[in-house]
């Protein structure tokens, strides 16, 4: 009972986790609503050329690393986490949480073929392009900001790493991309909080700060469990960043998932920018974590 009081996951997540992230679930209901109304009538065209997503479950789970290792097959343009902490990406997702089969309603949607003469005798103070066009609208968003400045490295396809990222988000960049390639990585929280400890973050600006060890976890927590739960659907490769650095994992099992040249394993020997090296766990820390991802830490063979 003490532990559900000090660790209670609905209570400190609302507390913890900003609802962008914590309600990011919701996400597929709205995906699904838009398709159901005809999102995905006509698609094609785009520049959908396999993107590579590198989520994390959260920091100091080795998704830097990991990106290096995609950026080393030479083509692959990996950005990383840009403009971070302004979850632009979390916040264009969100919107969809509020879409349903009724809402927006069908008459707000313009009709092929009308002529603005015709509409100017109705009531258009909600009139709205096209649903197809909102979708195209958000992929162009990706193909403008990450595909199209690939080009820089001279890279046919582009990747994005991030850390804030929930299954949900993953949902969404899904339906954005369909061909998408997912590498969801995960480390043990001990080891990925004590590379942490002491580094303050925003999860999402202004008001949540990753400067503390319940926020941490939670966000942890809740994004591993997204990625257990939907990686079938997403069909990802699941990544224990344990498995990667210790050679459990062949490397070339992930340039083939990804379909590209092989990648120079020669990265994982270097380490750039390490955290944690003269790091301790007290007993206290060691205490909060296990009360908190304990379960789930167990779930994914840690002991």
């Amino acid at each position: 009972m003490i532990n559900e009081l000090i660790f209670g996951k609905e209570f400190l997540r609302r507390v913890l986790l900003p609802e962008d992230i914590r309600k990011s679930h919701e996400i597929r209901a709205g995906i699904a609503a838009l398709d159901g109304r005809g999102a995905s009538v006509g698609d094609g065209g785009s520049r959908d050329s396999g993107p590579v997503f590198i989520l994390s479950a959260g920091w100091g789970c080795g998704s830097t690393l990991l990106q290096r290792l995609v950026a080393s097959s030479g083509e692959v343009a990996m950005w990383g986490e840009p403009f971070d902490h302004a979850a632009f990406i979390e916040r264009l997702a969100s919107g969809l949480r509020a879409v349903t089969r009724d809402w927006p309603p069908d008459r707000h949607f313009v009709e092929e073929g009308v002529t603005l003469k015709a509409i100017s005798d109705k009531w258009i103070a909600n009139l709205t392009p096209p649903v197809g066009a909102f979708k195209q609208a958000h992929r162009a968003f990706f193909e403008k900001w990450f595909a199209e400045p690939a080009e820089l490295f001279g890279a046919k396809r582009w990747g994005l790493k991030e850390v804030r990222l929930s299954a949900g988000h993953a949902s969404y960049l899904k339906w954005l991309f369909p061909t998408a390639k997912f590498l969801l990585i995960y480390r043990d929280i001990f080891n990925s909080y004590r590379s942490c400890k002491g580094e303050e973050w925003y999860m999402v600006w202004p008001h949540y700060r990753v400067n503390n060890i319940y926020a941490f976890a939670h966000h942890w927590r809740y994004l591993l469990e997204g990625f257990l739960e939907q990686r079938e659907t997403l069909d990802a490769m699941l990544i224990r960043y344990e498995d990667l650095v210790d050679g459990t994992l062949s490397i070339p099992t992930i340039s083939e998932y990804l379909g590209t040249a092989a990648f120079d394993e020669a990265v994982l020997g270097k380490r750039i920018g390490a955290r944690g090296k003269d790091k301790r766990l007290t007993r206290w820390e060691r205490w909060v974590l296990q009360g908190i991802c304990g379960k789930l830490r167990e779930a994914v063979g840690y002991r």
